[in-house]
């Protein structure tokens, strides 16, 4: 008898056990689904850190920002520019996140006017 209550305090403490580690992966999935508009803004951010890279090889190969338009700029960003400037932009939940040619990368709370993010 005393065999058989020990493998039932086993197998409740292996209950608990499994009872709390699902609760602990419960908590970080909330905040993993909750963080998802986070997660997106870091992406978003980062493809224009990509566009950005882009844009400084296509000057250096050329000279000129005229054409960097074409380079596969996806659809979801607006893209201008000229033989001097250009910039990069999206909008994204209450803001635009933009790019352009003094490097600057970040948020701006309007959509950005002529061919800078200002």
């Amino acid at each position: 008898m005393n065999h058989n209550l020990k493998n039932i305090l086993i197998a409740i403490t292996l209950a608990a056990l499994g009872v709390v580690v699902m609760a602990i992966f419960g908590y970080i999935m909330f905040y993993v689904v909750d963080s998802g508009e986070a997660r997106r803004e870091v992406e978003v951010i980062g493809q224009l850190e990509v566009y950005q890279g882009l844009s400084k090889t296509y000057y250096a190969r050329l000279g000129f920002y005229d054409g960097l338009c074409e380079e596969g700029i996806a659809e979801r960003y607006t893209c201008r520019d000229s033989d001097e400037e250009f910039k990069v932009y999206t909008h994204f939940q209450d803001s635009y996140y933009c790019t352009d040619a003094t490097g600057d990368v970040g948020e701006v709370q309007r959509v950005p006017r002529g061919m800078t993010c200002q």
